[in-house]
């Protein structure tokens, strides 16, 4: 019976030991795994970052007008292809520009004929402002999408307003500027 008692205590403190050593381990590697995970991600961000900035200051873009980094010209982008996009920017990104016109309040109007003139103009506007840009479409459009078939759940994505300036117009539109870069993969 003294023997039996020896030798449980015995087996106790092993298992207790493994079960110290393994909890050790665990806590050790696990730290490093989610810290170069969150590097990873940082890296992402930064890399997304980089990016849009990039694309913001470029001169192939850019409106040579207007000051350097200011105003991105419909035309340029217009004819900007994937393939340019990533010999610019790099391979694994999604790019998407999208103009923001401004809507009225077509209830103001007393005028039946007025306010039928503002919605059909309103809508005039919406079909525009949703419209992807191509050759055919230019100026009546108001999205740029480059490597669209890129556009993948796990992006990091960055979005920054900016101005569009719309050559056929003369005109300067606000616009957003939406990059997305691919994560995930190792």
């Amino acid at each position: 019976m003294k023997g039996q008692v020896a030798v449980m205590e015995y087996l106790v403190l092993v298992v207790m030991t493994m079960f110290v050593i393994f909890f050790v381990v665990v806590l050790l590697f696990g730290y490093q795994f989610l810290q170069s995970g969150s590097e990873r991600s940082k890296d992402l961000e930064s890399h997304s970052l980089f990016v849009l900035q990039s694309m913001i200051a470029s001169p192939v873009v850019n409106n040579p007008q207007h000051q350097k980094g200011s105003v991105l010209d419909d035309a340029k982008l217009t004819v900007m292809t994937c393939e340019d996009v990533e010999v610019l920017f790099g391979h694994g990104l999604w790019i998407r520009i999208s103009s923001i016109y401004e809507k009225h309040d077509c209830e103001k109007y007393t005028n039946a004929i007025e306010r039928n003139t503002c919605y059909q103009e309103n809508a005039d506007i919406e079909a525009i402002e949703n419209r992807e840009c191509t050759g055919q479409v230019y100026p009546d459009c108001g999205v740029w999408t480059f490597c669209g078939e890129e556009r993948s759940v796990r992006m990091i994505y960055r979005s920054v307003p900016v101005n569009i300036y719309r050559k056929m117009d003369g005109m300067v539109s606000l616009a957003t500027i939406t990059v997305g870069v691919k994560g995930g993969e190792s």
